[in-house]
């Protein structure tokens, strides 16, 4: 990176607060750090890849309540995020799975429906609640307070460690952010037979094959009564 693209980079506002935009930054905040080892941008990389996650399980939550949030959501943490985004979907105990079922049901009717309907183009991620908090999680000791240098920054294998992280972090964000889009079909807004298809899948009552082939025999029927 050369010191021009550097300074622009700085120099940039800051415009937008997506999850995609903190994804970038964070990549050019990598990018620029890691070929020497440099430590500060180790940890703006990592702040800015939280900011990333927070914002992400926030846009998902926003569009499961109907793009309504109060002001007590908007000031949730992440760990308060994950616990609405699961109750969102059901009681504690069948809440997780119900949220990863109704994203997957998304992302194929988005893939075998709405890619026909000129939809996004970009395909619905699947977003994995639990890895994006703990990647959270595991980036705070490169964001906050050390106790001794000594062990820590002065330690080149906890800073190595530290960029092999945030190449982990960024292969997975990357592709819920920026390669794909945060996305959520709202049931009521289905046909009912839709309605009920995906019913049945998030319940367990039919797997991903039968749910793929049944869209693609009801597509043609749905679209001729402009159903879609």
């Amino acid at each position: 990176m050369s010191f021009d693209t550097i300074q622009k980079f700085i120099k940039n506002k800051r415009n937008t607060v997506q999850s995609d935009y903190h994804a970038r930054v964070g990549r050019e905040w990598r990018i620029l750090g890691e070929p020497d080892k440099l430590h500060a941008p180790l940890s703006y990389s990592a702040f800015e890849f939280r900011i990333a996650m927070e914002r992400c399980l926030l846009e998902l939550l926003y569009l499961i309540k109907n793009k309504s949030l109060s002001d007590k959501e908007l000031k949730y943490d992440i760990a308060q995020i994950k616990k609405a985004l699961y109750k969102s979907q059901g009681p504690a105990n069948t809440g997780k799975n119900k949220l990863t079922r109704r994203m997957n049901f998304n992302s194929i009717y988005q893939k075998n429906v709405g890619s026909q309907m000129g939809w996004p183009k970009n395909p619905i991620a699947i977003v994995d609640v639990d890895k994006v908090v703990r990647f959270w999680n595991n980036l705070s000791k490169y964001c906050h307070r050390q106790l001794n240098a000594e062990n820590t920054w002065g330690n080149p294998s906890w800073v190595n460690n530290g960029y092999e992280l945030l190449n982990e972090i960024e292969i997975y964000i990357w592709e819920i952010m920026v390669n794909k889009s945060v996305g959520w079909l709202e049931p009521d807004s289905l046909p009912s037979e839709i309605q009920k298809l995906a019913s049945d899948y998030v319940e367990e009552k039919i797997d991903e094959t039968s749910l793929d082939i049944r869209l693609r025999i009801m597509l043609p029927t749905l679209q001729m009564q402009n159903q879609l």
